[in-house]
């Protein structure tokens, strides 16, 4: 078990740059907690091809991008939310760091936004077959 449990907007800030997860071994992984593991596993063993799942439940043979909440986060603190970015192609960092950036900076808004995204090694991956990145974020009331 990871000691850096539950993880950290910090601890995060300091595992996750360039696209990647980096951490202390070969790798590395984040981990679910006991309950979002558990709910995890029981859904994934009801479905037969996880792929046309996927595919089939975003739109992905229409839509280029769909970014949705985790149904089965990490272990994250609580004001740490998980998203993933699916897509119907590879995207690049621009790509991601632009639709990232449009989707949180809303000039009206009254929270200041902050985001991290990684993809997962390929070995690492729950369904490698579809490009998509995780991407954690946290919000703080602007100061005017």
């Amino acid at each position: 078990m990871d000691k850096n449990r539950p993880y950290t907007w910090e601890y995060l800030k300091s595992c996750i740059y360039d696209g990647k997860l980096h951490g202390d071994k070969p790798f590395y992984i984040l981990e679910r907690n006991e309950k979002s593991d558990i709910k995890y596993k029981k859904h994934k063993s009801k479905i037969t091809n996880i792929v046309t799942y996927i595919k089939n439940k975003y739109d992905l043979d229409n839509k280029k991008i769909v970014f949705v909440k985790n149904m089965f986060p990490y272990d994250f603190a609580d004001n740490i939310n998980h998203h993933i970015l699916w897509s119907n192609h590879k995207l690049s960092s621009d790509e991601i760091n632009s639709y990232l950036n449009n989707y949180f900076n809303k000039p009206k808004s009254k929270y200041k936004y902050e985001y991290l995204w990684f993809v997962n090694d390929v070995q690492n991956m729950s369904i490698p077959e579809i490009w998509h990145c995780q991407v954690v974020w946290t919000r703080y009331l602007k100061m005017f």
